[in-house]
């Protein structure tokens, strides 16, 4: 049995490594990856599949594999794929080096592989790149993530000082005891030290709140070689592949470190490589996100307001104003959950805005976007879809390559999908949404999602969870107090249903 077997590594959805999103990447860098609704994608180190059983259960249109060497987490995700009765989607322990040569896989318009390439020895590496290689469909895209430095230096500190004192003996519950009274023994360092003594004290508290599973195969794996970005860039090369871009577009910035280091930047930068790497040298950069195509594609890095053709635009953000002064005098402010905030006096921007806020969570073309805002022409719309492309790369707006399955508000018998109830019957702590991403539940969730199938109205759902009160197994308090009565519990869930659409559980 291996560490992974033993502890399997925590499984998430990543949005980045979705088809939507690395389907709109591809285009706004002149690539032609195939549309997410009719693509295949392959997952190298899948674990349980919590990345790749979400996206198959979203797309029935496109088929999925999966591979990982762990054969428990295999066997976990392909129950969850049995319970879902998913046709779509196949996951098999076997290794990453059995596969690169594997005709019978056919090829794939998106490979994915997330949390390995770091923690694998160099031919387990190489066989990723080369997996890319011979697995890539001519117009994919491969998204490769791994550690970066020079971030990881502050980093694998911590990682010596582990492996140092905690050594390789015993069981991975052994080691893990050890690391963790070591830990304690760290933790003694004073709060009024030195620089070096308070970077100490900022890793042992981030330590504090990761699960035994992330410590044990982050900081006492075997593996754990960090890179700098160049390097990576290097073994891509050679492999027959070439970077494309960042998943989060907005590491590319140069301009968030000012004009000076910008144009210091241009001066040194030989090609995009260089580049990516002087991003990282300021930016400290602990981990990347890379997306490599075929070595014979072509890339085009001038991006232009005419790639946005094609494309959905979304965005979280709500007006801070109950009414929106639309006009060109007036600077409004807009935001969203986890602090992100802007403020513009644009006319346009501020109608985008507002538009999206309404279309939660699916968005809009950007085409029928353009129409509601009045970019008409040319002009407008590159001046818009500039602004545009602005905002994507701050993290303000989204774009995908297709539509998302989501509604934002919910309907007179309100569904949620087969994914989000299996994972409330078996009251799990988070669910996975269609914008890919993990929503907390609680017990309300747990009560209420299982029964949205869309048979039941919401008056119905709503004497179901005051059933539920009486049996105790869920409560519901306004101002400190209990509450069981019908009128307050339908309050309650239409709220609550509302949260639900804005979070992406509802769909049609």
């Amino acid at each position: 049995m291996t560490d992974y077997d033993e502890y399997p590594y925590d499984g998430h959805p990543y949005a980045e490594t979705h088809p939507h999103h690395l389907g709109a990447l591809a285009a706004l860098f002149g690539l032609r990856a195939a549309a997410p609704e009719r693509c295949r994608v392959l997952e190298l180190g899948c674990g349980v599949g919590a990345n790749l059983v979400p996206m198959a259960a979203a797309l029935p249109g496109s088929s999925f594999v999966g591979i990982d060497l762990s054969p428990r987490q295999v066997e976990e995700g392909a129950a969850e794929v049995r319970a879902l009765g998913l046709p779509n989607i196949a996951l098999h322990a076997r290794s990453i080096l059995d596969i690169g040569e594997d005709a019978g896989l056919g090829t794939f318009d998106y490979v994915l592989c997330h949390g390995v390439y770091s923690w694998v020895p160099a031919e387990v590496q190489a066989g990723i790149l080369a997996a890319c290689r011979a697995l890539l469909a001519p117009q994919g895209v491969a998204y490769v993530s791994f550690n970066t430095l020079p971030g990881w230096h502050m980093r694998g500190m911590v990682r010596d000082l582990l492996l140092r004192e905690v050594g390789p003996g015993g069981t991975a519950a052994q080691r893990l005891e050890r690391a963790r009274a070591f830990l304690g023994f760290l933790g003694r360092v004073p709060t009024d030290g030195s620089r070096a003594q308070a970077m100490l004290r900022s890793e042992l508290e981030l330590l504090e709140q990761v699960s035994d599973a992330y410590l044990l195969h982050e900081h006492l794996a075997v593996h754990n070689r960090p890179q700098y970005f160049a390097e990576f860039a290097r073994d891509a090369e050679r492999a027959g592949l070439q970077y494309v871009a960042d998943a989060q577009l907005r590491m590319m910035d140069a301009q968030r470190f000012g004009p000076e280091a910008e144009a210091i930047m241009k001066r040194m930068a030989r090609d995009v490589i260089d580049t990516e790497q002087f991003l990282d040298y300021l930016e400290v950069r602990l981990f990347r996100r890379a997306l490599l195509c075929q070595q014979e594609a072509v890339v085009d890095r001038g991006l232009t307001w005419s790639r946005l053709t094609g494309l959905r635009v979304s965005s979280l953000l709500q007006p801070a104003s109950a009414s929106p002064d639309l006009g060109p005098d007036a600077t409004e402010a807009f935001h969203r959950p986890g602090g992100l905030e802007l403020s513009t006096n644009e006319p346009m921007l501020k109608a985008a805005l507002l538009t999206l806020a309404g279309e939660q969570p699916g968005g809009l073309p950007f085409t029928e976007l353009c129409a509601r805002v009045g970019a008409l022409d040319d002009a407008q719309r590159a001046s818009f879809g500039g602004d545009l492309l602005t905002l994507f790369a701050r993290g303000a707006v989204s774009l995908g390559a297709g539509a998302l399955p989501g509604v934002g508000v919910p309907g007179p018998r309100p569904a949620t999908t087969a994914l989000v109830g299996l994972h409330a019957r078996l009251r799990r702590a988070t669910a996975t949404s269609v914008l890919h991403r993990r929503v907390a539940l609680d017990r309300l969730d747990w009560s209420l999602l299982p029964r949205m199938d869309g048979t039941l109205g919401v008056e119905e759902l709503a004497a179901a969870v005051v059933t539920d009160i009486a049996a105790g197994s869920v409560s519901i308090s306004v101002d400190g107090e209990p509450r069981s009565d019908l009128e307050t519990v339908l309050e309650v869930v239409q709220q609550r249903l509302l949260h639900h659409g804005r979070a992406g559980l509802l769909v049609a």
